[in-house]
């Protein structure tokens, strides 16, 4: 994978993630037009996460306090259903939902 590549996927992500549009999408709608094969859902995934933990240290008082006001577990219970479906998916497979 070129670093071009990662540079493009990064940009789109930064740019769609905090849109009312789909990030996911447009990623996917980019690697179709580029026709990128190599490992393009692990990039996916990776830019995800890369959002996931800019936006938990940027908001790392709430989920502090969170914590200090019991409402952590809260919210782990409240993520289980798409951790388990994610799960799912990924046990599955994931070229068997394209």
């Amino acid at each position: 994978m070129e670093n071009i590549q990662i540079f493009i996927y990064s940009i789109i992500q930064g740019i769609t993630e905090f849109l009312p549009v789909s990030s996911s999408a447009h990623l996917y709608f980019i690697q179709d037009i580029y026709n990128w094969e190599d490992n393009a859902l692990l990039l996916a995934i990776g830019a995800h996460l890369g959002t996931f933990l800019a936006v938990m240290v940027f908001n790392r008082k709430l989920f502090i306090n969170f914590k200090r006001n019991r409402l952590l577990p809260f919210a782990l219970i409240a993520s289980l259903p798409v951790i388990l479906t994610g799960g799912l998916i990924g046990l599955l497979g994931y070229n068997s939902f394209k």
